[in-house]
């Protein structure tokens, strides 16, 4: 069998190729393994950029000759690996297991600084085009959509998983099946459905507003019929089909009938939330599913109690607009009967509309199935491609069963409150990112010297029944000192700017908002810098901050941030400089921060 590897530019299709490779030689298992990029520069003796360089459709052409040479030199019964480039096209063939690798950068986009560009457009701006053109096309052709997390360079429980060499024992989860996007040939169906099993599944859930009555028909005919849940939500479809073992009715649609199982609650109206529970708890020899929208951190606390009160009848699902509640869903999903899993990213496809962005890929969900001591995490807005969980991962988890999430909060959400509320979630420990710095360290009850000399905290542990703050953003902008000079240039800074002005008291500070030096005195004619400090994140330029003066030509640019969108990167493309990014930095004060826990912890 061919498993055909596709996806995004940049998404980790060659690592993750890599990854599998090394495990199939460790466990003593056959496999080839072909990097198809790599595969075309073998055969043609050029790279892949000087191939572009004589036009996409030159290269294109290459990609197709390299690829039908090696799809026929596959031997029937064996096991291939094949890595293609994002815009490789194929026609499907039998035994072929079509594998879409994505990530939550995917739908961020990425700047390539060792890339051949495709157009002329800016690199966000190309990214984002090709993704929009080639994501439905990807969803058509894959048989299985593996999602990786962000960062997780290792190969993970869920990727050994998904490729069916692992299964685990217990059976927490559930996966809703959407027809449109599973194997049209029952033969493949059957095998599809039978991997995801493996995976721990505890039900396939089918809801009435896709499920066609022929599709029902064809899966009870493939799986047992105690691993299917149906779920009513939209109509009394699933009235008329018999011996349902586990049926979940939507209360909303009026008194459960006989037989049903679950009683659901999907829409709140205008009752507030404490009526809410109040009403729902008065239905009894149900099991309850509270499945409704959430809106801040004192609502889930108050519905997660309510489920805690009888944990064997009731599972609360959180859900919002912008999945903020992931990280609850993650840890305390396990503890729930009912725990639902994604596999597909639904944007494109016609379920859009019924996606809950609240809920975890596998690769989300099965590291925190064991059970964990306390929490910690990292705070911020936008949060989801940030590195703090894997950075952290293996001290706090690995080692200590304190699993690393990530919260998005916004700057008016970051109060005393809300610090109290998450401790009494088991939140001991959190990173802290722009542009909740100067909140965090004014919600803190004690500070440490270097967040009162900044004003400013970028860590805060909850030790002794108290948030404490501290500052090691210092720790790892002291490797900046050897630019302080007067030819450098900060662009923006924010929470972190006083940190940067102590490591670099001879540099230029700018506000990226207004495009002007901070010092009055300092003269705008004729200045360039030799170095340029980038510290302003893509949210802040969506928002209003500009671009450096066409004047300036620095000789590099250092980046704060890591991310790979980072407008610094841009930045460095479009004034055609070299470029090093924030990595080295974050991972500095990344361990500082790890030594204060173990410091208080005695760890």
């Amino acid at each position: 069998m061919l498993n055909l590897i596709i996806g995004h530019r940049g998404t980790g299709k060659t690592h993750f190729l890599e990854l599998v490779r090394d495990y199939y030689k460790k466990q003593g298992l056959g496999a080839r393994f072909f990097d198809l990029d790599q595969e075309i520069e073998k055969t043609t003796g050029q790279t892949v950029s000087e191939l572009f360089e004589k036009g996409e459709i030159h290269f294109r052409k290459w990609e197709q000759k390299v690829f039908k040479k090696i799809a026929r030199s596959l031997i029937k019964n064996r096991a291939y690996f094949l890595a293609a480039g994002a815009g490789f096209t194929f026609k499907k063939s039998d035994g072929w297991n079509v594998i879409y690798l994505g990530r939550e950068s995917d739908k961020t986009g990425r700047i390539f600084p060792d890339r051949p560009p495709l157009t002329n457009r800016s690199p966000l701006t190309e990214y984002k085009k090709y993704y929009n053109k080639r994501t439905p096309c990807y969803l058509q052709q894959a048989d299985g959509y593996l999602f990786r997390r962000e960062h997780f360079k290792s190969l993970e429980t869920s990727d050994l998983l998904f490729l069916g060499l692992k299964k685990i024992k217990s059976k927490p989860f559930i996966l809703t099946l959407y027809p449109a996007l599973l194997p049209k040939n029952k033969k493949n169906l059957k095998v599809y459905l039978e991997k995801r099993l493996n995976w721990g599944l505890r039900f396939f859930e089918l809801n009435d507003q896709h499920c066609s009555f022929e599709f029902i028909k064809q899966i009870q005919e493939l799986i047992p019929s105690d691993k299917i849940l149906f779920s009513s939500q939209d109509s009394k479809k699933f009235l008329k089909i018999p011996n349902k073992t586990h049926w979940s009715w939507d209360i909303s649609l009026g008194s459960p009938p006989q037989g049903a199982t679950i009683l659901s609650l999907h829409e709140r109206g205008k009752t507030n939330l404490k009526s809410l529970l109040k009403d729902f708890s008065k239905y009894k020899n149900h099991h309850l599913k509270l499945a409704v929208e959430i809106f801040n951190l004192k609502e889930l606390e108050t519905a997660f109690n309510w489920q805690k009160e009888d944990p064997k009848n009731r599972s609360f699902l959180p859900r919002s607009k912008e999945g903020r509640w992931l990280w609850f869903r993650q840890v305390f999903g396990p503890q729930m009967r009912l725990h639902f899993i994604k596999e597909h990213d639904l944007s494109f496809t016609k379920y859009q509309k019924t996606e809950v962005l609240d809920q975890p890929f596998l690769s989300q969900a099965v590291p925190f199935i064991k059970k964990f001591k306390a929490l910690a995490g990292i705070l911020a807005y936008p949060v989801k491609t940030l590195a703090t969980p894997s950075e952290q991962n293996h001290f706090f988890y690995k080692k200590n069963s304190i699993p690393v999430l990530a919260l998005p909060l916004k700057e008016k959400e970051m109060t005393k409150q809300n610090l109290k509320i998450l401790s009494r979630f088991g939140f001991i420990f959190f990173a802290v990112s722009s542009p909740l710095k100067c909140r965090a360290f004014l919600c803190a009850e004690k500070k440490d010297k270097i967040s009162k000399t900044f004003k400013t905290s970028n860590t805060l542990i909850f030790y002794n029944k108290i948030w404490r703050a501290f500052n090691t953003d210092w720790k790892g902008l002291q490797k900046l000192k050897s630019y302080s000079s007067s030819q450098t240039v900060v662009w923006g800074g924010g929470g972190i700017r006083p940190v940067l002005q102590k490591a670099l008291p001879l540099a230029q500070f700018y506000s990226a908002r207004k495009a002007l030096p901070l010092n009055k005195k300092h003269s705008l004619a004729n200045f360039s810098p030799k170095t340029l400090i980038w510290a302003v994140g893509r949210k802040r330029m969506t928002e209003g901050c500009q671009w450096p003066s066409k004047r300036f030509k620095p000789a590099q640019v250092i980046d704060i941030n890591y991310t790979e969108d980072s407008p610094g990167l841009e930045y460095a493309l479009k004034v055609k400089t070299s470029y090093k990014s924030g990595f080295d930095y974050f991972k500095e004060q990344a361990k500082k921060q790890r030594e204060l826990f173990k410091k208080l912890y005695k760890l």
